[in-house]
C-alpha cells in the first residue's frame, strides 16, 4: 500500500483504502512516497515507512477470531511456546496459530502441540532414544533425548543418554558394583551387565562371579 498525495491506495489498483488500523502515533512519516507496513514488534497495527524496504503483506479484513475492544482488535491466544523461536520475530500465523518456522525439539504438527511418540526425540522427532535407556519401554525425554528411567545394566547415566559403558572393573545398574577380586586374567574383568568373570576364576574359586 502506498500514499499518493493525501490518499492511500493499494499498489496494484487505484481503489481507495477504507481499512487502516493505525498504530498509536501513526502515520508520522511525512510526505509521500510512503508505504505501509505492519508493526510486528508491537500490536500488529499499521505504521508508515519508507518504500525502500521489503515487508510482509497487509490484510484489508479484520483478524479472524479476534475480538473488538475500544483500542482496536485484540487476539487473545498466544503462539504455542513450542513454535521454533526466531529472535525478534513473530513465530506463528496471527490468524491460524500455525508455527512459521517449524517446531522446537520434541514436537510435531502445524501448531507444534504434538509431542514425539514414545522412543523418538529431537527436531522433527527424527532421532531414536538410545537402546541403552532403562525401564520397560526404554523411553527418553522427547525434547532432549535424556533417558527418563536411567540406563540398562552396564551403562553409565553420567551422560544422561546412556551411551557410555561401565568402566572396566565395574558392572550393574549405574556401574556401582565392582567385579569380583577373584576373577581371572590380568585385569580381573567381568561382564558389565551382571558381573560374570570374563577369564574364569583364580585358583580355588568357582561360579560365574568366582565367589564360591
Amino acid at each position: 500500500m502506498i500514499k499518493r498525495g493525501n490518499k492511500y491506495q493499494w499498489l496494484n489498483e487505484a481503489r481507495k483504502v477504507d481499512f487502516i488500523p493505525w498504530a498509536p502515533g501513526q502515520p508520522n512519516h511525512g510526505d509521500p512516497p510512503v508505504c505501509i507496513s505492519m508493526n510486528y514488534f508491537g500490536n500488529s497495527k499499521w505504521t508508515d515507512d519508507s518504500c525502500h524496504s521489503g515487508e510482509f503483506f497487509l490484510c484489508e479484513k479484520f483478524p479472524v477470531d479476534c475480538s473488538f475492544e475500544p483500542d482496536g482488535f485484540v487476539c487473545r491466544k498466544n503462539c504455542t511456546s513450542k513454535c521454533k523461536e526466531r529472535p525478534n520475530y513473530v513465530v506463528c500465523d496471527d490468524r491460524t496459530g500455525n508455527c512459521w518456522e517449524g517446531c522446537a525439539d520434541g514436537y510435531l504438527g502445524v501448531k507444534c502441540d504434538t509431542p514425539c511418540n514414545k522412543t523418538y526425540y529431537g527436531f522433527n522427532c527424527a532421532f531414536n532414544c538410545s537402546t541403552n535407556c532403562g525401564g520397560d519401554e526404554g523411553l527418553c525425554d522427547y525434547e532432549s533425548g535424556n533417558c527418563t528411567s536411567g540406563c540398562n545394566r552396564g551403562f553409565m547415566f553420567e551422560d544422561t543418554k546412556c551411551n557410555s559403558e561401565c568402566p572396566n572393573g565395574t558392572y550393574g545398574l549405574n556401574c556401582t558394583k565392582r567385579c569380583s577380586p577373584f576373577c581371572g586374567g590380568p585385569g580381573q574383568y567381568c561382564k558389565k551387565d551382571y558381573g560374570e568373570c570374563l577369564a574364569g576364576c583364580v585358583g580355588g574359586y568357582t561360579g560365574d562371579q568366582c565367589l564360591t
